[in-house]
Parts: C-alpha cells; structure tokens; sequence
C-alpha cells in the first residue's frame, strides 16, 4: 500500500517543464497565424479604399453638381433678360392687353462672351420665397407655373449656416423691369421681393 501511495507522489509531482514547453510553442512563429493576421489586415485595406473611392465620388458628383447648377442659372438669367428684351418690344405693340403671359424658356449654356456680360452688371432678382424645406420650394414653383410663371430653387445658406432653398421667378438688368414683375406677381397673388446680385 506504501508502494502504491509512493508512485501517486510521484505523479503529482510535477516540475513545470510541460507547461513551458507549451508556452513555448505558443510563441514560436508560424506561417499559418502569420498568414491569417496579414489577410486580415489586407481585407481592411481593400474595404477602407472601396469606401473612401465610393464616397469621394459621390462627393465630387455633387460637388459638380452644384457647378453645372450655377451654370445653368446663369444662362437662365440670360435667357429670361433676352426674352425680356422682346417680351417689352410686344407690350409697346399690344398696350391695349392687359393679358399677362409668360413663356417657358429653354435653359441654354450661356457662351463665354455672355458670361463675361454677366459679371461686370449686376442682376436684379425678383425672389418669391426662401424656405428650410425644399418640399415648400417645389410646391410653389409648381403654382408660379401653374399661373403662367417661370421659377426654380437655388441652395443657400443662412448666416448660421442652416440649408436655405430660395425660389427665384424673374432676374431683369433694370430695377425698373423687376418691379414690373413684381407687380404682375402680386396681382396673381405672390409675395415677393427684389435683391441685387
């Protein structure tokens, strides 16, 4: 019996050598957990990179964007300033009307010898709302057309910094041709008033 106890004792005792050699084989490299880290990280990368050429394109998209609007507004202004021209040249003739018309204008790209026109004269811009939602501004371009009118939304920001939407219905080289219109406005019953740009 004091034989088989001797051999339990010397079971138990343990000196700590297999435990070091696990230790050991834990930190020893190996191409397999080495492999996996860099796939890991590589995988990272690639998401990192598609994402960040994702959004930069969307962000250059609108960047864009809000040029070609600024463009198509300038040709709008000049547009609308030709065919007032002509629209004032016919209210000379048809005095004895007092019918109120207005044509849709094709928007064209304005050529550079316009544009250069347009930088040096201001404009004066016959505004008839400004509004936080651009559901708001849409409605009521959707009624200056439905009355014979011309308008459009432009993005702009409040010296707080919030998102404006401003609808714009006429923009005349002479104050005077602005007033007018602002008259032909409010007998068909909209608010609106004059800014120079």
């Amino acid at each position: 019996m004091e034989n088989q106890i001797n051999e339990n004792d010397n079971y138990e005792h343990n000196d700590g050598l297999g435990d070091l050699l696990k230790e050991r084989e834990k930190l020893e490299f190996s191409w397999a957990k080495t492999s996996v880290v860099v796939g890991v990280l590589l995988a990272i990368i690639v998401l990192t990179g598609f994402f960040i050429f994702k959004f930069g394109k969307d962000i250059v998209s609108k960047s864009s964007s809000n040029s070609t609007t600024a463009q198509v507004e300038k040709a709008y202004i000049n547009d609308r300033t030709t065919s007032n021209k002509n629209k004032q040249s016919q209210e000379v003739e048809d005095s004895k009307s007092t019918k109120i018309t207005s044509q849709k204008q094709p928007i064209l790209k304005a050529s550079s010898q316009q544009k250069t026109t347009t930088q040096k004269k201001p404009y004066y811009k016959v505004i008839t709302g400004t509004f936080k939602s651009k559901t708001y501004a849409q409605n009521l371009i959707k009624k200056l057309r439905s009355s014979g009118f011309d308008g459009f939304y432009k993005t702009i920001s409040s010296a707080s910094g919030a998102r404006l939407y401003r609808v714009q219905s006429g923009s005349f080289l002479k104050k005077h041709q602005a007033e007018k219109f602002k008259i032909k406005l409010s007998s068909s019953k909209f608010q609106s008033y004059i800014i120079t740009e």
